[in-house]
């Protein structure tokens, strides 16, 4: 990290090498990192175009969102998304140390690889989550590696690089969970508010057959594809592969249009590519289908969420 290491009541920021993280269809890449040693301080409004996580270290003071103002103490994790208008202060009065990370989210150029797993639900979800502040219980242990990260920072310990960058992604995945998983341990975002659960603990799925037929939706999401086309890629029966779907609380048409949806979700968010280019590429055949089905799950046009997200 090419910083000094930070003296007393000095905030200290650094540069983490650019190296993605390929986590399911994402890429999670750490890009900068800092802590902020216990003290009275105030952040003025700012935006930027990375994801930031912070970890309230000790003390207590406010986080502001977009002309919202929320109470935060030792303990807590935040989460600021890119193009949100934001700052941090301590409480008047009283000191706060805060330990954050920026990252850079985007997906993976081949995305049919992973297939969709455990970590592209999270991550999905955790991206248009609503919520910013979340007390860390110690299930997920965002606290203990903020600890760390923050000892690894202060140490200028060989091969701090590598260490600095294995917690970053650790403590992004963490977050994710803390923010999506309080109750349910697969979870997908229906709605805002409303969540989808998903069941499968009684299911035999011998030879990893949800998961291929998982891989085979995402390698052809721009063709109209059928249960019995992924049944034969799979070698079972369409009835067999109903049932996988059944288990985990949805049937197949649904689930490939949750896919196509979270990607262009994301890609309105993360780019600036055109709409029309969007809703093809993740298989609608024409862009007033694509809206349609966008503002019936998410509540708005892709227009109105790309504005949302502070893109053009």
């Amino acid at each position: 990290m090419k910083a000094e290491r930070p003296g007393t009541g000095q905030k200290f920021v650094a540069a983490i090498p650019e190296t993605a993280a390929r986590l399911g269809v994402y890429e999670i890449v750490p890009t900068w990192c800092g802590i902020v040693p216990s003290q009275s301080w105030s952040d003025e409004l700012h935006v930027h175009s990375q994801l930031e996580i912070s970890y309230v270290l000790e003390g207590s003071g406010e986080l502001e969102v977009d002309g919202r103002r929320l109470s935060i103490g030792s303990g807590d994790v935040l989460a600021v998304f890119p193009g949100e208008l934001h700052r941090m202060r301590a409480e008047r009065g009283a000191e706060m140390g805060l330990a954050f990370i920026g990252f850079e989210v985007r997906l993976a150029r081949e995305t049919g690889g992973s297939g969709v797993n455990e970590a592209n639900r999270t991550i999905g979800a955790f991206l248009h989550s609503r919520e910013r502040v979340k007390l860390d219980d110690n299930r997920y242990g965002v606290g203990g590696m903020m600890e760390s990260f923050r000892r690894a920072l202060e140490s200028g310990m060989p091969g701090q690089d590598e260490i600095t960058h294995r917690l970053a992604v650790a403590c992004f995945m963490s977050a994710a969970w803390l923010f999506t998983s309080l109750e349910c341990p697969f979870p997908e975002r229906r709605a805002p508010g409303e969540w989808l659960p998903i069941d499968a603990s009684g299911e035999k799925d011998s030879g990893g057959i949800f998961v291929r037929a998982e891989r085979f939706i995402f390698a052809n999401l721009r063709r109209d594809i059928r249960m019995s086309d992924i049944a034969r890629h799979v070698n079972t029966s369409v009835r067999s592969l109903q049932r996988l779907f059944e288990n985990r609380g949805f049937n197949y048409r649904m689930y490939s249009n949750w896919i196509r949806l979270d990607i262009a979700q994301f890609q309105l968010m993360a780019t600036n590519r055109p709409i029309k280019i969007i809703s093809r590429d993740v298989g609608y055949r024409s862009q007033a289908f694509f809206t349609e089905a966008f503002h019936k799950r998410f509540g708005m046009t892709p227009l109105e969420y790309r504005r949302l997200r502070g893109g053009d």
